[in-house]
């Protein structure tokens, strides 16, 4: 699918430090998860997750359409460094992902376990 000729401009030029955007995004997002500020945390998950589909996509639609132009940002000491955004923005995100799944783990360890999430001292089942 060819993006529009309105985006293709911005697609094809586009900074690979965005993602730094997505990394920024989901460490405001995880401190407020943390702080319990549960409904911030929650809003900014979603609009990292958003942000992170859309950056993927022109990212992988650059890659295929102007391959020569990402190669180029890769070699240039001005904007390759912006790659590694790419890798830290998506660390976060799966940070936060892992976060809520060990909340939800111990919330159903807590809630469907006979003892709870205390451990047995007596050493039985």
């Amino acid at each position: 699918m060819r993006v529009t000729h309105r985006l293709e401009p911005h697609i094809q030029d586009l900074p690979p430090g965005y993602f730094a955007m997505v990394m920024a995004t989901g460490i405001i997002s995880l401190g407020a998860h943390l702080l319990g500020f549960r409904f911030i945390a929650n809003l900014l998950f979603v609009t990292n997750v958003v942000i992170f589909v859309l950056l993927a996509v022109a990212t992988a639609q650059r890659l295929l359409l102007w391959p020569r132009r990402m190669l180029a940002d890769l070699a240039d000491y001005t904007r390759g460094p912006g790659f590694f955004m790419l890798v830290a923005g998506t660390c976060i995100l799966g940070g936060r992902y892992v976060v809520d799944s060990a909340a939800d783990s111990a919330w159903h360890l807590a809630a469907f376990h006979p003892q709870g999430a205390v451990a047995n001292p007596g050493g039985g089942v």
